[in-house]
């Protein structure tokens, strides 16, 4: 089934677009006051992960402190939340592939990363580690920052060439909580040190270590630990010799030390600092590249995912601005109040529904503190309650009319609980709640809470067949 924009919480989930071991991530916007909108991803974690109590706690503790990591080659977080029993991170969107599939991507095409974009590559995730490795607090303490799962999945390649590490914190969390039975721990097994596979205390030279791993991956176009069993995989790290003759001749010598050097088995003969590393690779390159700039691996990737990065621009979900027109109760703390910002979500261009005049809208109304202090406040997204005792058919008949799989109409309201009502016919509905429409007709909606005043506003759509033209009045009194 198509994905269908949604509320989550105080975000509206507009694509999915990936789903990892211990969660699920969502392309999403978020809205503020005077139409503030900012575009972020949402990772979810999944249900089985929430429910573990050790694990949310290792997660909210990592999440206080990768909350203070801002660097260009690292995603940045901008929010830990709990959405009805789902914790989640809202961070930085990179609109991208992983390295594992720009790699991918490049053997299925024939072709082998050239090694002045390797060393790029690699010198700028180095970059950003040694950036985490050194963070200190406010009182420059050292908050000893380890990943513990870089590999090529949790290093993101943007289609405009920047390179981000991702997932600082959860992979954390779930080695931590002893999660080998779903498979987390087998899969990212072939990137660990020697002496986190054997259960040893690990440092930040253990992220160098899997940095040293990935650089061979992509040198020589394989992983270097592999094998067919867990077993097998953990007596290859526990008992590694990484030496120059492991990787293809070819490999200049530079590089090839490098590799050795960061793969070391001890981590006292290994690099010391990602800093370091970085160094050495930037030295390699500027030596034998001397006319490398970023432009050029950023043209390699635009040639790679030259059809991709089309689709993306065709299935973009387009936010057409709108206004509402609404009558603002008295003020008081017994007042129903909504906001007076929405927008309206069009389908996403390119994907036709089963008939090509058919198209979704949704409008998300976000509201506001009740009363008179007009400060912006989110409420969690729940699923609204029928009617007891069944619906009246002569109502059903009456709903037909205006309730069609058109337009999707999001309503908040402060307190909760309201009862919808679309051209004076009260619906099944309790705010907040999702009302599909047909675009054609225009609606008066009220929304009604005993002890409470009344809110009324009216919906209209101009030229429904035209989305780049969809207009509300507003008119606030």
């Amino acid at each position: 089934m198509e994905f269908q924009p949604q509320i989550f919480g105080k975000y509206l989930l507009l694509e999915k677009i990936g789903v990892g071991g211990t969660a699920e991530i969502y392309k999403a916007k978020t809205y503020g006051a005077k139409g503030f909108e900012k575009i972020v991803a949402i990772k979810k974690v999944l249900p089985e992960f929430s429910n573990q109590a050790d694990f949310i706690n290792m997660l909210v503790n990592e999440a206080k402190v990768i909350v203070r990591l801002f660097h260009p080659n690292i995603i940045e977080v901008y929010d830990l939340g709990c959405e009805a029993d789902c914790y989640y991170f809202a961070m930085e969107l990179v609109e991208g592939v992983d390295l594992k599939k720009l790699l991918q991507r490049v053997q299925v095409r024939g072709l082998k990363l050239s090694y002045d974009v390797v060393a790029f590559l690699l010198s700028e995730v180095c970059t950003g580690l040694h950036f985490a490795h050194h963070k200190k607090d406010a009182n420059g303490q050292a908050l000893n920052i380890i990943h513990r799962d870089i590999s090529p999945h949790n290093i993101l390649v943007g289609f405009n060439g920047e390179i981000k590490i991702t997932d600082f914190g959860i992979a954390k969390a779930a080695l931590s909580a002893n999660l080998t039975q779903t498979g987390v721990l087998k899969g990212k097994l072939s990137y660990m040190s020697p002496e986190q596979a054997s259960g040893g205390a690990v440092d930040q030279r253990a992220d160098i270590f899997a940095t040293g791993l990935v650089l061979y991956e992509l040198l020589a176009g394989k992983k270097f630990f592999d094998g067919e069993s867990i077993g097998e995989v953990l007596s290859a790290i526990i008992n590694t010799t990484m030496q120059a003759d492991d990787l293809p001749q070819d490999v200049p010598l530079e590089l090839k030390k490098i590799v050795v050097r960061a793969m070391a088995k001890d981590a006292k003969q290994r690099y010391q600092n990602a800093g370091d590393m970085a160094d050495d690779l930037l030295k390699f390159l500027h030596s034998n590249y001397t006319g490398f700039s970023r432009r050029r691996f950023t043209s390699l990737v635009e040639d790679l995912f030259r059809e991709d990065i089309k689709i993306l621009q065709e299935k973009t979900v387009k936010i057409t601005e709108i206004t509402w027109t609404g009558s603002q109760p008295a003020s008081g703390d017994r007042a129903i109040s909504v906001a007076s910002n929405i927008s309206v979500v069009t389908d996403v261009k390119g994907k036709k529904s089963q008939s090509s005049r058919r198209w979704w809208i949704g409008v998300v109304l976000f509201m506001i503190l009740g009363g008179g202090m007009g400060l912006w406040q989110w409420q969690p997204w729940e699923q609204a309650p029928m009617l007891q005792g069944g619906v009246p058919s002569a109502l059903v008949a009456r709903l037909d009319r205006f309730i069609q799989p058109k337009i999707k109409l999001y309503l908040y309201s402060k307190p909760a609980g309201a009862w919808v009502f679309l051209n004076g016919v009260q619906t099944v509905y309790l705010t907040p709640a999702s009302v599909e429409l047909n675009p054609k007709m225009n609606y008066r909606v009220r929304l009604e809470k005993e002890g409470y005043e009344p809110w009324e506003g009216e919906l209209a759509v101009e030229k429904p067949d035209q989305i780049k033209e969809v207009i509300l009045k507003k008119i606030l009194r």
